[in-house]
């Protein structure tokens, strides 16, 4: 069986933050800028995958979206527990339909759902801190994580599309976790244990939740100087975080 503490608790904290702002606080996205539509959208997205997961096969997000008569939170709790229990009924291995050319079994949606759960838990706390840092229900290790789902799945799928090349090899250090990724010119991604560059490589240090954050658009190191180290120049840097990778 896999692991779906972290699911559980991430969509735990999102139902009571999302009561504690209200549905009318404004938050920090362009494509659903209040609470209420975040909670509705990471609720569809969830109410998505788990008919994925039960069927094994695509599903139509329109046909999930929430009922109008129902309390966002509450169907938005009901919705998320369903998620968990479907997931921790089936075979992690079990062959299932994903968005992406990765593995197509049903551990990746387990995954996915972790990541949006935090991701869009980010999104609902900037309606009281302009910059939250990554929730601490994700532990240093999933964070880490976080960054090699972004490697393994989104970075090849942009590159498949089409994307500019970097100007030169950039490298992610995480300062609280012995890991470091080198992102190369041509998108290639190597991921490392360690924390030593070559010298004179541009570099964005901070810690490893941060660095996801960055990765999922949800950080600008510029206006964060406290949180990141930019070494050597930013010219890479500031193509990798102007290239859409993170859809």
């Amino acid at each position: 069986m896999m692991s779906l503490h972290g699911l559980e608790a991430l969509n735990r904290a999102f139902a009571e933050q999302a009561a504690a702002v209200g549905a009318d606080a404004i938050v920090q996205s362009a494509i659903w800028p209040t609470a209420g539509q975040m909670i509705d959208h990471l609720g569809n997205v969830q109410a998505w995958v788990t008919e994925i997961v039960r069927t094994g096969a695509p599903a139509d997000r329109k046909a999930l979206v929430r009922p109008e008569d129902e309390d966002p939170v509450e169907w938005f709790t009901q919705t998320s527990r369903r998620l968990v229990a479907t997931l921790a009924s089936e075979n992690p291995d079990r062959e299932c339909w994903t968005l992406f050319e990765a593995p197509s079994i049903t551990s990746f949606w387990g995954r996915r759902m972790t990541y949006e759960a935090a991701k869009h838990l980010w999104d609902l706390r900037t309606a009281s801190d302009a910059a939250p840092p990554m929730p601490e229900k994700l532990e240093l290790g999933q964070q880490a994580d976080a960054i090699d789902e972004f490697v393994e799945v989104f970075v090849p799928a942009a590159r498949a599309r089409g994307i500019e090349p970097l100007p030169h090899d950039l490298f992610l250090v995480a300062d609280d976790i012995d890991r470091s990724w080198r992102f190369t010119a041509d998108w290639n991604v190597i991921a490392a244990i360690g924390t030593d560059v070559p010298l004179a490589s541009e570099v964005l240090r901070a810690d490893v939740g941060d660095l996801a954050l960055v990765l999922w658009e949800r950080a600008n190191p510029w206006q964060l100087p406290d949180r990141f180290r930019i070494e050597n120049g930013d010219i890479a840097l500031r193509a990798l975080v102007s290239t859409p990778v993170h859809l």
